[in-house]
């Protein structure tokens, strides 16, 4: 995963994203069956951000894992996920669930190009924005 060089290296001496990848790797170690991802990226900037989304998720198509993102940054949530749960303001129940249909899913920062996208993005706004 691009950290081999780095096996002696103390926290404060890697990136941001690698301290995000050394972080899934050890939750991975542990085998489980469901990864929760709690705002992974929200600390990174914008690069950094788009660059480990990329990792992250080929590492979890990889490993054949189930993840469940938290965020508030709609284009990760379509750029990342196959289907978007937008909740409603406290207390959060589900307003809808989209099914995200892209024509060439690859990985996060090419899904952003994909011609639906902008689609989703329109309507989840709508969703997200919404008082309901």
């Amino acid at each position: 995963y691009d950290i081999g060089g780095f096996l002696g290296a103390k926290p404060s001496e890697l990136s941001g994203g690698m301290r995000q990848r050394a972080a899934l790797i050890r939750t991975l170690i542990m085998e489980p069956t469901l990864l929760l991802l709690d705002e992974p990226f929200s600390a990174l900037d914008y690069h950094t951000r788009i660059e480990i989304s990329d990792d992250v998720y080929k590492i979890i198509k990889k490993e054949g894992k189930t993840a469940i993102m938290v965020t508030h940054d709609i284009q990760e949530a379509i750029a990342m996920s196959d289907k978007v749960i937008v909740l409603s303001k406290r207390p959060a129940k589900i307003k809808i669930i989209y099914d995200i249909v892209l024509e060439n899913k690859t990985v996060p920062s090419k899904n952003r190009n994909d011609k639906n996208f902008s689609n989703y993005y329109e309507k989840i706004w709508k969703d997200f924005d919404s008082d309901d």
